[in-house]
């Protein structure tokens, strides 16, 4: 596995933990709002009209036109010239391209941009292998499949067709809008199971079928032709828990469903408090939730309090200040031993502005991996659409500067490594780290 993997941990849980943040179907504010000229999901792929490459040529102009005049900064990181010379590049491209290589090519040419808010959202149906990953320190790791393949479940994923995985997300990287590393990888993880893309990279001979290889954990080797489903199939999902009962008993896994919630470990006397997205939750309302956590602190005895926003993808960061506020004020738990803000690669945006918020106003001690994004960054994302292809183009407005040094990634204070063996076993290390001061 390549350095970068490595060095950073992406946590990618698409079913045990449901925080997809960067492909949610944004409204758009194309003033058109007209219905698309071409349906990308039934056009063929070796469709080469020339009525349809002009329409494509004329959304690519499209696109550069507009996130010239609606982004905050769009040659923050690529030169004008050089991003003109791109889209020039794509525009001679388009006629010997089929669909999905348009597609990839119109991704590629937004992620030069080098903003991971700025991204192409494809709305469009693809047919998918039937996995879902986490990344360790040791590999990417299947945690989801169809009942037919769980033997595989807990597995590492070794290749694609007959080609190393390492090499496949290299290849890939291309098309990823991100910040950072951390968010890079991640992204790439999301394709490893595009049947689409895959063939046409040319890494899979049939979008409907394919040879993957795994490795378990007395080293052999499992070789399996998967079959790719379609978005409407409605097949049976099993999880690695169902073969690893102990990983449902860790606190991080239990409720990322939930936007916020907490726990008292007695034995430890600490509140473990998870903040998985910032939003509002009208079932239990913020301010409330916070009086509530408030007044337990003060009818407990309390002496640690773990603030983890590992899988937090963002949204409105003044929602927690509030229980920031109260935990600068309380001087028992305000201590770097006793107050901890966990971190992770699935940390983003505005979760990342409110660990910020901690450490400028408390002495937390910030732990886990570094984050998904960077702590100056931009943001506050608008979309429009392509009139021709109705492909949604998500861009940011604002720029965010909240660090001195322009670092590419939160670091934690304590870097934790995650290992599957852990994880089988029901062992976290951020909280092993926590309870052993």
């Amino acid at each position: 596995m390549r350095k970068n993997i490595n060095e950073f941990i992406v946590l990618v849980v698409l079913a045990v933990i449901m925080i997809a943040v960067l492909f949610i179907k944004m409204p758009n504010d194309n003033a058109e709002g007209s219905t698309p000229k071409i349906d990308i999901n039934s056009l063929s792929d070796d469709s080469t009209d020339d009525d349809i490459v002009e329409l494509w040529s004329e959304d690519i102009s499209y696109l550069a036109k507009n996130l010239k005049s609606k982004h905050k900064n769009l040659y923050h990181t690529i030169s004008k010239s050089e991003f003109q010379k791109e889209t020039k590049l794509l525009l001679e491209k388009i006629p010997d391209l089929n669909n999905i290589g348009r597609v990839i090519g119109l991704k590629s040419l937004v992620a030069k941009i080098g903003d991971g808010h700025t991204t192409v959202i494809e709305n469009m149906n693809v047919r998918y292998f039937p996995l879902k990953f986490m990344m360790f320190e040791d590999g990417i790791v299947v945690t989801n499949t169809t009942e037919e393949y769980k033997e595989i479940l807990g597995t590492k994923l070794v290749q694609i067709g007959n080609e190393p995985v390492e090499n496949i997300i290299e290849k890939m990287e291309d098309m990823i809008s991100r910040d950072n590393e951390v968010q890079l990888l991640k992204g790439t993880l999301n394709y490893l199971i595009n049947a689409d893309f895959l063939y046409e990279y040319g890494y899979i001979k049939d979008i409907k079928e394919s040879k993957y290889v795994f490795q378990n954990s007395e080293g052999e080797k499992i070789t399996l032709d998967l079959k790719s489903l379609s978005t409407q199939s409605n097949e049976k999902w099993v999880s690695i828990v169902s073969k690893y009962p102990k990983i449902a008993d860790m606190s991080y896994i239990k409720n990322t469903n939930n936007p916020y919630w907490y726990e008292y470990l007695s034995q430890e006397k600490l509140i473990y408090f998870q903040y998985n997205v910032c939003m509002n939750n009208k079932e239990r309302p913020i301010n409330e939730f916070i009086d509530e956590l408030s007044a337990f602190i003060e009818d407990k005895d309390v002496e640690k309090f773990v603030f983890d926003m590992r899988f937090n993808g963002g949204g409105d960061s003044r929602i927690i200040e509030p229980l920031i506020d109260e935990l600068a004020k309380n001087e028992a738990i305000n201590t770097k031993d006793n107050l901890y803000v966990v971190i992770g690669g699935d940390t983003f945006s505005s979760a990342i502005l409110n660990t910020l918020s901690m450490k400028k106003e408390t002495n937390a001690t910030i732990i886990g991996s570094p984050t998904g994004g960077k702590p100056n960054h931009y943001g506050e994302i608008k979309t429009f659409r392509l009139p021709n292809t109705g492909i949604t183009i998500q861009y940011s407005t604002k720029y965010f500067k909240h660090s001195e040094n322009d670092e590419d990634s939160l670091y934690p204070d304590i870097h934790i490594k995650y290992y599957l063996d852990d994880f089988i076993n029901g062992i976290d290390p951020v909280m092993k780290e926590i309870t052993k001061k």
